[in-house]
C-alpha cells in the first residue's frame, strides 16, 4: 500500500512539475511575442520618424528659398518707389524728358 502511494504522490509531483513547465514556456512564448511585436512597432515609428525629419528639412529648405525670394521682391518694390527710378523708367521705356533738357536724335539711320 505504502509503495503504490509513493507511486501515486510521484505522479502527482510529476505531473505538477509538467504543469509548471507548461505555465513557464506559455509565459516565455506570450513575452517572445510581445516582444516581437513592440520590435515591430519600435521600427514602424523609427522608420516614420525619419520620414518625417526628411519632410521637415526639406519644409525648411523651402521656407528660406522662399524668404529669400520675398526679401528680393521687397527690395525690388523699394527700388520701384524711388523717384530716381521712375525718371529712369519714364526716360527708357516712355520716352518723356525733363524740362530743360535737350534731346539728341539720331538721324543717320543706323
Amino acid at each position: 500500500m505504502k509503495r503504490l502511494e509513493e507511486k501515486k504522490a510521484n505522479r502527482e509531483s510529476l505531473r505538477a512539475k509538467q504543469v509548471k513547465q507548461v505555465r513557464m514556456a506559455t509565459v516565455l512564448c506570450v513575452v517572445l511575442v510581445a516582444a516581437v511585436l513592440l520590435g515591430i512597432n519600435f521600427y514602424r515609428q523609427a522608420k516614420a520618424g525619419v520620414q518625417l525629419d526628411a519632410q521637415i528639412a526639406d519644409l525648411e529648405r523651402q521656407i528660406g528659398e522662399q524668404e529669400k525670394e520675398k526679401e528680393h521682391y521687397n527690395s525690388m518694390a523699394e527700388m520701384y518707389k524711388t523717384e530716381e527710378y521712375q525718371k529712369l523708367f519714364a526716360k527708357e521705356r516712355l520716352g518723356l524728358v525733363e524740362e530743360n533738357e535737350k534731346v539728341f536724335v539720331d538721324v543717320s539711320g543706323e
